[in-house]
């Protein structure tokens, strides 16, 4: 009986309103904190072409590992068109692209990786002082890619200068040295950085005792910037390169193309909000395993911005991050919400099915109460012995309904009481007849006079 009445207890206990909202908020943190170490173990997959950007991409994946459960796989794409195709297509979460190739459509930016300037250097020898003397002249182009080459020849189209009568020369930045020997080009067209070493080795290659290498300006870049889709303006100040004649003299300006780090729409916004703040805080790390990490800038983040960012990236750069709970608290208050209404419902039923147990309680109990109220009126020992089997019939009745749990535990003690008292009641009118002078001898034998204390069921 104790056990019986621990688990009823216990049963009540977390059916109570109180207990089930505090179910259903538990329920809810502990989704939110599943879909949380979930949302973490991604493995986000970054695609790069170009070595630089190959470079870049593999020291992100070597310092992220062991820093977050997210990890970072590079994928290796055959040019810069292919890594953004990578991204619309659902192959990767990340790409560098270049900005004057190809840009995924699906995809917002989130930081500069490196901004590479067009710089035109002319041998001493040659007698060239703007871009229209390079007709008939043969260049360099470093480095030798493809894109770079379309560049070039997009520049010649911009002033003038029928592309094809000027010769190309695609080189890699450690031939322009021995090939700057033999005379083998007049110019040397550069795609790099402006502060990356290679551009001062270029220029310093180019150049003779006598004579430094003259920049040769692409004028009106803001202008060429406007024509040439996915080119910005980059500006050299008066005295850039230094050395005993300073160049440029004054200040001047050329295009450039940006290598951006886009990531996919479909990527949560604190992905990328985290992954842009974790970049720019490891830059130093970052750049000691691959120096063009160290040009990493943040991109326009004006409204209508050539390039839109990332909402993620938005966030990092306008100070407007949004925490966990900011992104996703609000589905985790309609799941308690939910929850909460689950719980109501089962409280109603709860109380329905307490109410039809209190109803069951009081079917026996008036039962009980009608068989005190016959033994109290009973005439003989025969029709006591009776009303003792019905007790001990409504009593087993009622133990099968308490294992059932279908009373609660005011209702059992209540028939509990009532059964006490049906049975006291027999046993006082059992008394009243045997000790009245008519009482049948027989009748006495066969019930014998019992003194019961009250028991439970």
């Amino acid at each position: 009986m104790l056990r019986n009445r621990g688990l009823k207890r216990a049963v009540f206990l977390f059916a109570s309103f109180p207990t089930l909202i505090a179910i259903a908020l538990a329920i809810a943190v502990v989704a939110a904190l599943a879909f949380r170490f979930a949302n973490e173990l991604w493995v986000l997959s970054l695609a790069a072409a170009e070595p630089s950007d190959i470079a870049f991409a593999e020291a992100v994946e070597t310092l992220h590992k062991g820093l977050d459960r997210a990890q970072i796989r590079v994928m290796r794409a055959d040019d810069p068109s292919a890594a953004s195709s990578a991204v619309d297509d659902g192959k990767a979460d990340f790409a560098i692209v270049r900005s004057d190739v190809a840009v995924p459509k699906r995809a917002g930016t989130m930081l500069i990786v490196h901004r590479d300037a067009a710089l035109l250097f002319a041998t001493p020898r040659a007698k060239i002082a703007k871009v229209a003397d390079l007709a008939k002249k043969r260049v360099a182009i470093v480095p030798a890619d493809p894109a770079n080459v379309r560049l070039f020849d997009a520049l010649l189209g911009f002033y003038g200068v029928n592309a094809p009568s000027v010769i190309h020369l695609p080189l890699a930045a450690e031939q322009v040295t021995p090939a700057a020997a033999s005379t083998l080009f007049d110019a040397v067209f550069l795609v790099q950085p402006l502060k990356a070493p290679s551009v001062e080795q270029v220029r310093s290659a180019l150049s003779s005792d006598k004579a430094k290498a003259p920049l040769i300006e692409f004028e009106n870049a803001e202008a060429v910037a406007e024509r040439l889709p996915g080119l910005s303006k980059v500006d050299i100040p008066a005295g850039f390169f230094g050395g005993l004649a300073p160049q440029p003299k004054e200040d001047a300006s050329t295009v450039g193309v940006d290598h951006q780090l886009v990531a996919a729409l479909s990527i949560p916004e604190g992905t990328v909000d985290a992954a842009t703040k974790w970049l720019f805080s490891m830059r130093r790390a970052l750049a000691a395993q691959a120096p063009v990490a160290a040009y990493m800038e943040a991109p326009a983040t004006e409204k209508g911005a050539p390039f839109a960012l990332h909402p993620g990236a938005t966030a990092y750069y306008q100070d407007t991050e949004k925490s966990f709970m900011d992104q996703y608290g609000d589905w985790f208050y309609i799941l308690a919400m939910v929850l909460g209404g689950l719980g109501s419902l089962v409280a109603t039923l709860v109380s329905r099915l307490q109410a039809h147990g209190r109803r069951a309680a009081m079917a026996v109990i008036d039962e009980l109460i009608k068989i005190e109220v016959a033994a109290r009126q009973a005439a003989s020992l025969a029709a006591l012995k009776d009303l003792d089997n019905e007790v001990t019939r409504v009593a087993l009745k009622s133990l099968h309904r308490a294992r059932e749990s279908r009373f609660d535990e005011t209702g059992l003690e209540t028939v509990c009481l009532a059964i006490d008292e049906a049975r006291r009641a027999i046993a006082v009118r059992r008394a009243e007849l045997q000790e009245a002078p008519d009482a049948p001898s027989g009748a006495v034998a066969a019930f014998p006079v019992r003194r019961t204390e009250p028991s439970g069921v």
